[in-house]
This record gives structure tokens, C-alpha cells and sequence, in this order.
């Protein structure tokens, strides 16, 4: 919250050009990063579907491939078992003469040569184990066709399928070392599937030999070509158990082991050296040999990234260009408010003679300078009116406080001085008439309208006392003021008009002795005057209505109409003389009467 309220106070805080600026890049901004970001993810979701698609046919490709081959393979390989009668010769248990061993060897070459002939480089080797030594003894190395004795194979061939098929490895030679009759066993580089096609005795179904052809890998299934057709990507193959047997690239035993026991058919995410890869493994179920492709993700939507940089560079030299453009075309728009606003400046000052020159155009930006030249020169006008209108009203108001003093009250007085002359001899006519007449000089002494606290408090206590005269014992009062208190500085007339209403209107009606306490101090700061009576207080609507009135700084009337102007003349005189938040409280008291609080803050504080 704090954050968006500091940047709204930033905003706020800008000129008009610059809050339009920000707005239109805003407006550009946000729809521009969708565009783009729909676009990104358009163009991404179809390269991923393409690739998988494409990595599906590749899939598709090597699978046929190798089903072809293998059909090849054992279609040779049955040709070789019916053409070459292997169940006579590989039988241990017949003796061959040495012409019918001859006859079987030139006739192993030329059927090595015919499959070499018919299809070039499809097979490596092909080796024959036969548990015959009548033929082993005579092997020989031609053209990669071996003899082998039957001990050296194996393999478990205990499947009653007619061709087996081992685990791809290397291709292996057996050959007879010249120096004595120890069998050597030399591996050849590339990798080879093993195809075997055990050959049987009729009566006993005794393996008695096996052929072996081995088929190279990249004939099987033309590694060379898969791998180019992903070039970010690996090409991994596992045996029948599972066991990794080749792969393009370098991934490790455990990612390795994921994708042998991933979910065949089907595309799936793994991975592999903080690489994402789409991977699609396949297992032949003829061989049981199982083949996957890894398509690395960051490869195929390379092309959407790149895209996406050209987009948006695109996108943002064209806003760059807008923003040009409504920069210069706001600037000499707006020139003119420029002007309008020093001119308003000076206003806020408080110079309202000043006009703007007319530039003599007819649009908006005219009329309104027109406008606020009328509405400085009405407005000069009606602030000297309120001026002289404010100086009347507080003349008058000056004149009605000076009026309170009443012909009545005057008469009261005088009258109450001559009855006590029949009494008392000079003490208490001369007390009294020296608080009359301090009275008038405080009251006509009328030099400003602010005044110490300390002689509005003496101007209360020679009014209360000359009121005390008049009542004798039927009143009594009590008057306590801080000394810190009298230093404040306070509205001339402030204590005895509100004082004055106890003895009008306040003790009306109610029985005596009445009573009167005025407490003023210093409280937090600020001057704190108390005027409690005991007298007959005010009605709770008229009381209300009195206290709205104070809130709203208006005037109020009693019940006969007659304008009150004691307390809210105080009130209004505190507004125009006190620091803000000096206030006045009016409320009855639980026990009878009224209790008024003013508040004063002190300008020291």
C-alpha cells in the first residue's frame, strides 16, 4: 500500500505533458506485451508441436527401417539353412570325408559372397558355430565368414523361436593363431546386432550348431541419419535388459535409467545436465531392443526467442516514435497552458490584477483565457466588496459589544450606589464606583481587538463585583486564574458577555442563592477558561441548536427571534484573533446549569 500511495503521490506530482506521456505508454505498453506475449506462446506451443510430430515420424522411420532389415535377415537366414544342409554337416555325430567338407566350406564362401553381393554392407560377419571338430578343424578366414566350435558360443538360444536375437555389441573374429591351436577373439570397432538361427537334429531337436550374422547398428537403423535429424538432440539405445548400449551424447547412468523406464509411444519431459528434453523411446518387440530420441526444448524454441527480440525491438523503436511525435505535438499544444498556469501562479499569490494576453485564436485553450481574465477582474471586485462589507460588520459588531453596558445596567448600578449610601458611609461607594469606572475605561479604551488575558480578567472581576453589590447575599461567586494564564493573548471582550447571559437569563427563574465560578489555567499547552452556573440552563433542543451554531461559525436567535450575538460574537472574534483550533463548549451540568469551556492556544506554543 505504501508503494502504490508513493507513486500516486509521484504522479500527481507531474506536469499535464508528462502524465499524458506516461499514460500513452501505459496504454502502448501493456497491449503491446500482450500482443507479443501471445504471439511468443503461439509460435512456441506450434515449433514444440512440430518438433513432436517431426520427432514422431523419425521415430516411425528408424522402426520401419528396422523391421525391414530384420525381415531381410531372416529371410537370409533361412536361405542359408535350407540351401546349405547345416543340420548334416554341423552334427557331430556324422563322419564327413575330406571331400564333403571341402565341398561345404567353398560352399559357405560362395553363399557369404552371394549375401555380401546382394546386400552390400548389410552384414558384418557371419560366424558359424558347429559342434562338429570335422568341420571347425578346417575353418578358415575369408571375407569375414568364421567357423567356430560350438563351446565358444554363449548365448541362450532356449527360445523356440526360429531366430534369436543377442544384445547389441561389438562384432567379434575367431580365429586359430598360426603358432598353436589357441582360439584368439578380435573385436572390430563398430557396433553390430547379433542375429542367431539355431540349427536343430531332427530326432533329438539337440542344438547342434548355431548361425550368427551380425548386423552393423548404423545399417539397422541408420544411426548417422537419425542423429542429423536432430542435431541438438541424443540418440540413446538400451538391450534387452535395459542396459544402455549407445547413445550419441554424454548423459549419465541415473538419466540414463529415467528414460529406460520411461513410457513407451508417447513424448515425455525429461531433465538431463539442467536441459529440458522432449524425449519419445520406442522397444522393437522382436528384438526387445529399446531406442529413444532426446529433442533438447531450448533448441526448438530458439527460433520463437529470436523472433520474439525482433518483435519487440520492432515494437518499442515504434512507440519510441510515437511518443516523439505526441511529444512535440503536445508541447506546442499545451505552450499556451504553460502561460495560463504562470499566470494562475501569480494569482495564488494574491496578485488578481493580473490578465493574460489574449493570443488571438478562437479555440478552447482562447476561450479559457479569456474566461479567467473576467473571472480575475469579477473576483478583484468582490474581494474589495467582502473587504469593506468585513470592516462594517466588525465596526458594528465593536459598537453592539460597547452597547451591552445598557442604560438599564447603568440605572441598576446607580440606583444600588445611592441605597447603600443610607447605609454604609465611603468603603464600598468608592469601591464600587472605582470598578465602574475602570469598567468604562476598559470598554471604551478600544485600541485593538486583542488584549492580555490579565486585564480581560480584571475588566471580569470589577464587573463581578459591582454585580455582587447589586445581588448582596443572594450570589455568590468564586474566581481562581494561573498566573502563566495571564500572559495569553486573547479577544478584547471575551469573559463578560458570556458572564453577562448567567445574570440575564440564567438565574431567571431560579431560586437564590445563585452561584458563579470562573477557573482559567494553562492545560497542555493551551489557555483553558471554565464559567459554571447554577442556574435554570437550556432547553435541550435550544441547546442543540446553540451548539450547531458554534460548529458552523452562524448566527442564532431565541425563541422571539431576537439575534443572539453574545456567545457566537465571542466565538467569531476567536476565529479572527486566536491561532486555528481555539474552540468554545457549551453543555448543561447534571446538577443545574450551564458549563462553558473555552480553549485558547497559545501562540507560544
Amino acid at each position: 500500500m505504501e508503494v502504490v500511495a508513493g507513486m500516486r503521490k509521484w504522479f500527481r506530482s507531474r506536469s499535464l505533458i508528462q502524465k499524458i506521456m506516461w499514460m500513452i505508454i501505459l496504454v502502448l505498453i501493456f497491449p503491446t506485451f500482450m500482443i507479443c506475449a501471445f504471439y511468443y506462446n503461439s509460435y512456441r506451443n506450434s515449433l514444440i508441436k512440430d518438433a513432436d510430430v517431426s520427432l514422431k515420424e523419425d521415430m516411425d522411420r528408424a522402426g520401419n527401417q528396422m523391421e525391414k532389415n530384420l525381415d531381410i535377415a531372416q529371410s537370409v537366414m533361412d536361405e542359408i539353412v535350407y540351401g546349405q544342409e547345416l543340420i548334416y554337416f554341423l552334427d557331430a555325430k556324422n563322419n564327413l570325408s575330406q571331400r564333403e567338407i571341402s565341398n561345404f566350406m567353398e560352399s559357405m564362401e560362395r553363399e557369404w559372397i552371394n549375401i555380401r553381393y546382394t546386400y552390400p554392407n548389410l552384414f558384418e560377419r557371419m560366424n558359424i558355430y558347429s559342434s562338429n571338430d570335422q568341420v571347425v578343424m578346417n575353418m578358415k578366414n575369408n571375407w569375414k565368414l568364421t567357423l567356430s566350435p560350438m563351446e565358444l558360443f554363449a548365448e541362450d538360444i532356449s527360445s523356440d523361436a526360429p531366430v534369436c536375437y543377442g544384445a547389441p555389441r561389438k562384432p567379434t573374429e575367431i580365429i586359430r593363431s598360426q603358432e598353436s591351436s589357441r582360439l584368439q577373439i578380435i573385436d572390430d570397432a563398430g557396433l553390430a546386432l547379433p542375429i542367431y538361427l539355431p540349427v536343430k537334429n531332427v530326432s533329438t531337436d539337440e542344438v547342434i550348431g548355431v548361425v550368427e550374422l551380425d548386423m552393423p547398428l548404423e545399417k539397422l537403423m541408420d544411426v548417422n541419419e537419425i542423429e542429423k535429424s536432430i542435431p541438438n538432440g541424443l540418440f540413446v539405445l538400451f538391450d534387452q535388459r535395459e542396459e544402455l548400449v549407445y547413445q550419441s551424447g554424454e548423459i549419465s547412468e541415473k538419466e540414463a535409467a529415467r528414460i529406460a523406464s520411461g513410457p513407451r509411444d508417447s513424448i515425455f519431459s525429461a531433465e538431463m545436465e539442467k536441459k529440458e528434453y522432449s524425449v519419445f523411446g520406442k522397444t522393437n518387440d522382436r528384438t526387445g531392443i529399446t531406442y529413444a530420441m532426446l529433442v533438447d526444448q531450448a533448441s526448438v524454441v530458439k527460433a520463437a526467442r529470436d523472433m520474439i527480440w525482433k518483435v519487440g525491438i520492432v515494437a518499442v523503436l515504434g512507440i519510441l516514435c510515437i511518443l516523439a511525435m505526441t511529444y512535440l505535438l503536445l508541447s506546442r499544444m499545451l505552450k499556451r497552458l504553460v502561460v495560463m498556469d504562470d499566470v494562475m501562479g501569480k494569482v495564488e499569490t494574491g496578485d488578481f490584477e493580473v490578465l493574460i494576453e489574449d493570443d488571438g485564436y478562437e479555440d478552447e485553450i482562447s476561450r479559457m483565457k479569456r474566461r479567467f481574465n473576467q473571472m480575475t477582474r469579477r473576483l478583484n471586485s468582490v474581494i474589495r466588496e467582502m473587504v469593506e462589507k468585513e470592516q462594517a460588520q466588525k465596526e458594528a459588531e465593536l459598537r453592539a459589544l460597547q452597547a451591552q453596558i445598557n442604560p438599564h445596567f447603568l440605572y441598576n448600578t446607580l440606583e444600588t450606589m445611592r441605597m447603600q449610601c443610607e447605609y454604609d458611609r465611603y468603603y464600598k461607594i468608592s469601591k464600587s464606583l472605582l470598578a465602574l469606572g475602570d469598567i468604562f475605561r476598559y470598554t471604551m479604551k478600544w485600541k485593538g481587538y486583542e488584549v492580555p488575558f490579565s486585564q480581560e480578567w480584571a475588566n471580569l472581576e470589577n464587573y463581578i463585583s459591582i454585580m455582587a453589590l447589586r445581588l448582596d447575599d443572594d450570589f455568590t461567586y468564586e474566581l481562581s486564574c494561573e498566573e502563566e494564564a495571564q500572559k495569553v493573548i486573547v479577544p478584547k471582550m471575551l469573559l463578560q458577555p458570556i458572564v453577562e447571559n448567567s445574570f440575564q437569563h440564567g438565574f431567571k427563574g431560579v431560586a437564590a442563592p445563585w452561584e458563579l465560578k470562573v477557573a482559567a489555567g494553562m492545560k497542555d499547552g493551551l489557555l483553558e477558561i471554565v464559567i459554571e452556573d447554577n442556574g435554570s440552563g437550556i432547553p435541550g433542543e435550544k441547546l442543540a441548536h446553540m451548539q450547531a451554531c458554534i460548529r458552523e461559525r452562524r448566527s442564532f436567535s431565541d425563541q422571539e427571534g431576537r439575534q443572539s450575538i453574545g456567545i457566537i460574537n465571542v466565538v467569531q472574534r476567536m476565529d479572527g484573533v486566536c491561532p486555528p483550533g481555539s474552540d468554545v463548549e457549551i453543555q448543561n451540568r447534571a446538577q443545574g446549569g450551564i458549563r462553558i469551556k473555552i480553549r485558547i492556544i497559545s501562540e507560544d506554543v
